[in-house]
């Protein structure tokens, strides 16, 4: 059926007509083998027109795995082909079913005067998979409605929903183009998920709002890496000031990487202290931290750092990060025979 398909793409229509090839991917999408339904599915993403989205509709919906992402692929074709036979299809199916998530980005992308209602349908459903596809679908369509349900969707009971959610609210926009969540995302700094938190840290390095820089600050010394990380991400996104003493405090974190994200800003920002840092790193406990330091000053041509390399080299035990200082010692030109 996929030689057929790919054939049938190459020749004109007089010599492979292209009824005949859809009634042979229909019959397959009748299939009991499921590997053979899977490889129809997928040639109907090129075949498939409007009278086929009822039959990919039911597949999308009952079935799991790549059979059904693969039916909702084709019906994302359909979108562009064939949209008003794929609304009169979809016009009586619920998004809020448990098997609906491969629905709500094909819905989504069809838009219409009732998407938003839809979605919000989608954010009901019991399974948290598509809640979370509704939150990305509203996301994608915008204004002030979606702006909102998608803030509710910050008090989701599942972690990732709500991280999705403050994901989301980092890049919406009011139709006045204010961000409109900040208030929400503040308020999700404090969440008991740490992917919570730290999707909120970072979302709000998007809104422009300089003053949630105060309540980023604190968590730059979190216990929970993923936490620190983001709202050093969040800190960089606002240009926050004194964002130097906040990098300094984090390079001494007790994680590895966070003081790996905090080096990798300090350096990005070209600031005065960045060679101290890299310097700083070239001697620490944690051996990807000092081969970091390594690709850094590699990386950002650092030359005034080569003889302090080359004394870490010497005294270096790691072979991988041996490595890595080699590398960056030719990278600035010089090689590792000579040791001042």
């Amino acid at each position: 059926l996929e030689l057929a398909s790919d054939l049938a793409s190459l020749y004109e229509e007089s010599r492979v007509p292209a009824e005949r090839v859809r009634a042979g991917l229909r019959e397959g999408l009748r299939n009991d083998d499921i590997a053979v339904k899977e490889a129809t599915a997928r040639c109907m993403s090129h075949w498939a027109v409007g009278e086929d989205a009822s039959q990919l509709i039911e597949i999308a919906t009952d079935s799991l795995g790549t059979l059904g992402r693969a039916a909702g692929q084709a019906l994302r074709g359909l979108v562009g082909r064939y949209p008003e036979s794929l609304e009169r299809a979809l016009s009586n199916v619920s998004l809020s079913r448990s098997r609906s998530t491969v629905l709500v980005p094909v819905v989504a992308a069809l838009g219409g005067p009732h998407v938003v209602d839809r979605l919000q349908g989608a954010l009901s459903s019991e399974s948290a998979t598509t809640r979370r596809a509704a939150v990305q679908g509203l996301a994608s369509i915008g204004g002030d409605r979606a702006l909102d349900l998608v803030g509710l969707a910050l008090a989701d009971e599942d972690p990732e929903v709500q991280a999705v959610a403050a994901a989301a609210l980092g890049s919406m926009r009011s139709e006045d183009g204010v961000a409109r969540g900040v208030g929400s995302l503040m308020t999700s700094l404090a969440s008991d998920s740490p992917s919570t938190r730290a999707a909120a840290a970072r979302a709000l390095g998007q809104t422009g709002h300089t003053h949630a820089a105060d309540s980023l600050r604190p968590l730059v010394s979190s216990d929970q890496p993923v936490v620190a990380v983001a709202a050093l991400e969040g800190l960089r996104g606002l240009r926050a000031p004194g964002i130097g003493d906040v990098l300094r405090q984090a390079l001494k974190h007790s994680d590895r990487e966070v003081v790996k994200g905090a080096l990798r800003l300090v350096t990005e920002a070209r600031r005065e202290d960045g060679e101290d840092a890299l310097m700083e790193a070239l001697g620490h406990h944690a051996w990807d931290v000092r081969a970091l330091a390594a690709d850094l000053i590699a990386e950002h041509g650092v030359v005034t750092l080569m003889a302090v390399l080359h004394r870490h080299r010497t005294r270096e035990t790691d072979e991988v990060v041996r490595e890595r200082m080699d590398r960056a010692l030719a990278a600035l030109g010089s090689g590792t025979e000579e040791v001042p």
